[in-house]
């Protein structure tokens, strides 16, 4: 009889205060996760998989056209091979036998049968031969992403299972969670990583930095993930489970408590107004969470309501989900930022080459500008003005000259469509040149809004998502404070709005350092609402100016930590419930 597995324990960063109990699921590197299911169209499975298959085909022509072929006989007659394979009789035919057969989905049956081929090309003693399925691989991993965007059945296929994993994309991340993902547990990563980000507007509990974590795990085992400590317990006893399911139901009761709070407006003890507006990532997020009371939207991730394109959509396109949004959301500001892509969330086709350092590279508006798709985003935008209550975001603006060539296209667009300004711009404060050009921009912009998760990475010189040094970018850092303190009071000098949609506006024991800096608007991401607004109801307004003047004059991130531990500690805000 086999042992039962001893229980064992990990520590890493919290991104979501909640408990989740599940059975792990690995995810190895470049896997995707493929449910199996019944069907009962199989025609209409059959043509999503010739759909799939013919797109693929389509990615490895325009590839292929790109290589000279006299030059590089290699390499083009790599391409040959992919197009035979897709054209292969077992390849295609056969698995549409087996779809009608077993009346299992396409995914399901690629999958299995990519397992066998792969298994036979192991057995083959022709080093050339074996090296094949590495192209196997990538042309299977392709198809299998283009049939995964059709969701269809596979919802909740996950519900109860905990995604262990190297990294997570965020576009991964929307696809596991429309699977019914609700933890995942990472070794890299960090709390302002794209990934995070998402999983918290998703409700998914993501801990990461968990190092050589896929060693110590097995497939089943059951993992109880502590979003309140960052703890992950692996097989453990029933009496913990029992202990965290009690835990789990007092939490739930809680929140239900806090929904009701965060139903109306946030004011501080002394009687400060704190605006709470709300980041959102896809277009039917405030549909999804129009339990928590926001009041207007902060921050809508332009960038990810397109996350099932492999191309940017059209003008046409765009101006429909962007008047959608408006319409919805008639009665509040809507923040649209324009196209922040960068690495790890560019379509396949705008991926023309590789940056060795993309955080300092082509990003936010210097990517749109480079791939030509700011003036369509722009367009559409100002068009679709007119349903609504619209602010438009410029990301990573760096330099005065950027900010003149946004003008003049706003400019040549105002005049093609005969309309007169009827929106707010604004740009993000995510770089330390972009403070020292509000001088020189502050009468054409309406409002700023602090993008704290890329400030902190080029304050502090560390990468947000390499865990290894993340203990150097502290939002409790004394330096960094100040600098904050810097911006805040020039920005209010200049009497533009400011508001503040970082990652550590979610963060409740930030709060009172918020509050102390005399931010009065906050962008946070939707399910940190209740618990945000139920700190700022037992805080002081002047005691956290106090509080900020005691941290900018320390020295050490530990310092401010226990002394904002103790301020929430002296005003009874109880972070762990």
């Amino acid at each position: 009889m086999k042992d039962k597995p001893k229980p064992h324990n990990f520590k890493g960063n919290k991104n979501y205060k909640s408990i989740i109990i599940g059975f792990i699921r690995i995810l190895k590197k470049d896997n995707v996760i493929v449910p199996k299911y019944k069907i009962e169209n199989t025609e209409l499975e059959v043509k999503n998989l010739l759909n799939a298959i013919n797109e693929v085909k389509k990615e490895v022509k325009l590839l292929q056209k790109k290589i000279n072929p006299n030059k590089e006989k290699d390499i083009y007659a790599i391409f040959d091979f992919y197009k035979m394979y897709l054209e292969d009789d077992y390849y295609i035919n056969d698995a549409i036998e087996e779809i009608r057969e077993k009346k299992l989905n396409a995914a399901y049956i690629i999958e299995e049968r990519h397992k066998k081929t792969i298994s036979f090309f192991n057995t083959l003693e022709d080093p050339k031969m074996r090296e094949r399925k590495d192209d196997i691989d990538f042309l299977t991993q392709k198809v299998l992403n283009y049939l995964l965007k059709n969701k269809g059945n596979s919802s909740n296929i996950l519900s109860n299972q905990v995604i262990f994993a190297k990294k997570i994309s965020p576009l991964d991340l929307i696809l596991y969670h429309a699977q019914g993902v609700k933890a995942i547990v990472t070794e890299e990563g960090t709390f302002t990583s794209h990934t995070s980000i998402i999983a918290n507007t998703l409700d998914i509990s993501y801990i990461m930095g968990i190092e050589n974590c896929l060693n110590a795990v097995n497939n089943n085992d059951i993992a109880i993930i502590n979003g309140f400590t960052g703890e992950i317990i692996i097989n453990p006893e029933q009496s913990s489970i029992t202990k965290y399911k009690i835990k789990k139901e007092e939490q739930e009761n809680l929140l239900l408590e806090l929904e009701k709070e965060a139903l109306y407006k946030s004011y501080t003890t002394d009687n400060k107004y704190i605006k709470i507006m709300s980041n959102i990532d896809v277009i039917d997020a405030p549909e999804k969470i129009n339990k928590y009371n926001f009041e207007g939207i902060g921050l809508a991730r332009s960038e990810f309501m397109f996350h099932d394109k492999e191309t940017i959509p059209s003008y046409e396109e765009q101006l429909i989900i962007y008047k959608e949004l408006l319409i919805k959301n008639k009665n509040i500001e809507v923040t649209i930022r324009t196209f922040d892509f960068s690495e790890d969330k560019t379509p396949n086709t705008l991926k023309v080459f590789h940056q060795h350092n993309p955080s300092m590279g082509l990003r936010g508006i210097r990517f749109s500008f480079y791939q030509k798709i700011f003036k369509t985003q722009l367009k559409a935008l100002i068009e679709a003005s007119k349903f609504g209550n619209l602010k438009i975001l410029f990301p990573m603006i760096s330099s005065y000259q950027e900010f003149i060539d946004i003008k003049k296209i706003e400019a040549e667009i105002l005049k093609e469509l005969n309309i007169k300004k009827n929106y707010k711009l604004g740009i993000m404060i995510e770089t330390i040149s972009s403070v020292y050009i509000l001088q020189d921009i502050y009468k054409d912009i309406d409002f700023i809004s602090l993008g704290t998760n890329d400030l902190m990475q080029y304050f502090f010189a560390v990468d947000r998502s390499n865990s290894i040094v993340k203990y150097l970018s502290s939002p409790f850092a004394p330096s960094f404070i100040r600098f904050l303190n810097e911006i805040t009071s020039l920005i209010k000098k200049y009497n533009i709005e400011l508001s503040i949609c970082g990652k550590i506006a979610s963060m409740p024991n930030i709060i009172p350092i918020l509050i102390g800096l005399n931010l009065d608007i906050l962008s946070v991401s939707p399910l940190s609402i209740p618990i945000i607004k139920r700190v700022i109801k037992k805080i002081s307004y002047s005691e956290s100016v106090k509080l900020v003047n005691k941290l900018i004059k320390n020295k050490t991130y530990k310092e401010n930590e226990n002394l904002v531990a103790n301020f929430l500690k002296d005003n009874k805000v109880n972070l762990e419930f």
